[in-house]
């Protein structure tokens, strides 16, 4: 039944016409108008021939309906029909299962927000509502430690200490012991005449 509903049908051709007003000989992509050399491969083409085959998945139900209830329907033209609707809507032999992760941070949130039910009341609305007197319990006083704070520890740092000497020479402690080891003397500038 469907065969033959498709053999006086041309084959689809891009709608493009060449310079010398012949139309293009290539096959427009799925859904759309245009072959890929003439703009098919364009997001936006492609997108719009998706929206075209979505739109056309409803009626196609209610037509393989028809098909598949009326009693002359071949089980061939059934099964014909049915894959011809899953194909061309992306859910025929190539379909694919994709596994979608969420990130740990989305999981996160989606645990600390909800959504409030409509039937619960807004802010504005609610009422607050004081606890009883009796339900107030009272606090207990903890006592303070009356212990000293220790005093913090530095550490101890067992190697060369280097820093200025009073009279302008660089020193180096060892152990306690004091070492020149460099005589540090200002250096002279000398001034440009700008005579």
């Amino acid at each position: 039944m469907i065969a033959k509903a498709l053999d006086g049908l041309e084959k689809p051709r891009c709608r493009y016409t060449k310079r010398n007003g012949e139309q293009c000989k290539l096959a427009p992509i799925k859904g759309g108008t245009v072959c890929k050399k003439h703009g098919g491969a364009a997001a936006h083409i492609q997108r719009k021939a998706k929206e075209r085959l979505m739109n056309m998945v409803n009626p196609a139900l209610v037509e393989l309906n028809k098909i598949l209830l009326a009693p002359a329907t071949s089980d061939g033209d059934k099964l014909r029909a049915i894959s011809m609707v899953l194909d061309r809507t992306g859910y025929g032999k190539g379909m694919t299962i994709e596994h979608v992760q969420s990130k740990p941070w989305e999981v996160t949130m989606g645990h600390i927000i909800t959504e409030m039910p409509e039937s619960h009341p807004s802010e504005s609305q609610a009422t607050y509502v004081l606890p009883a007197l009796e339900d107030i319990e009272d606090a207990e006083i903890v006592e303070e430690s009356t212990l000293p704070y220790p005093e913090p520890v530095r550490p101890h740092f067992d190697g060369p200490r280097i820093g200025p000497h009073m009279d302008g020479n660089v020193t180096v402690l060892r152990h306690g012991a004091l070492h020149i080891k460099s005589t540090v003397e200002r250096p002279e500038r000398k001034r440009r005449d700008d005579d």
